[in-house]
């Protein structure tokens, strides 16, 4: 058995799973926990071929949960319990980026987190097939220091085109918004090429990636002129990132009815029946 701190992921509750449990530290002392990665419980794993991989894909689950970095280390010594730790152990990794939660805290929905993670495991935990490196890039987009929005935006980009690509087996030539346009679809996501509502065109994101990754540029042009509309990533980026987040949860099939669906609202919840 191997006992880890976890820093920065709020927990309430122990949480159990089939490759060991999670386990609420009870003596935090700091100050601003929102800004601050720090030591919030302790992850019990058995040790076999499979844990450095578990470990892996818990943390990306976790960082993906609080949309800001969460960390899996420092082992504890055996001599050390929970409540008992050397004065030598760390109960804070320092500063951390601040970022919403894209799921609620235990507190106000129990078994949402928890939920999740079950349903996201069980998608991740084979080997590197494209929605686990779709996945990966949104854990590196949040953990890179620093963090520069067409470096992130291209991440995101790349990822959720090999993960459409694949789903759909849409290689060469067939043109990204056009695969981005038929998943949308799949997953009722209204956005799609030709929409008149810019923030719903699919070619507006294409483009924009296109003119980050040849240009080096963060706004183009709509048309293929110099004189169409002029368009720019910092408009689109929020919603791009919603758009990203939403494909996962559909593609897990997690709803807790708590998540706002709508990549196009600045409310991250609402009750729905």
């Amino acid at each position: 058995m191997i006992k880890l701190g976890i820093y920065g992921y709020d927990i309430k509750y122990e949480n159990s799973f089939f490759f060991g449990r999670m386990i609420p530290y009870k003596n935090m002392d700091i100050s601003d926990k929102k800004t601050n990665c720090y030591l919030s419980a302790f992850l019990e794993i058995e040790h076999d071929e499979n844990t450095n991989r578990n470990i892996k894909i818990l943390e990306a689950i976790l960082c993906f949960i609080e949309q800001k970095e969460v960390y899996i280390k420092n082992p504890l010594k055996t001599h050390e319990d929970y409540s008992n730790l050397d004065n030598d152990y760390p109960n804070s990794l320092g500063d951390r980026k601040y970022s919403p939660a894209i799921i609620l805290e235990e507190k106000y929905k129990k078994d949402s987190r928890k939920l999740f993670i079950e349903k996201a495991f069980d998608k991740l935990n084979s080997e590197e097939d494209a929605f686990s490196v779709m996945f990966f890039k949104k854990e590196l987009s949040i953990k890179m220091i620093p963090s520069y929005i067409d470096v992130t935006y291209f991440l995101l980009f790349s990822g959720l085109e090999a993960f459409a690509r694949d789903y759909y087996q849409a290689y060469h030539p067939a043109k990204v918004n056009n695969v981005f346009d038929k998943i949308f679809k799949e997953f009722n996501i209204e956005i799609k090429s030709n929409e008149s509502e810019t923030k719903r065109n699919t070619l507006v994101y294409t483009k924009l990636r296109n003119t980050i990754f040849h240009n080096g540029k963060y706004t183009t042009n709509l048309n293929n002129s110099t004189t169409g509309e002029e368009i720019n990533l910092a408009d689109y980026f929020y919603f791009f990132k919603n758009i990203f987040n939403i494909v996962i949860f559909k593609y897990i099939d997690f709803d807790d009815k708590s998540i706002n669906m709508n990549p196009f609202s600045r409310s991250r919840f609402i009750k729905r029946n």
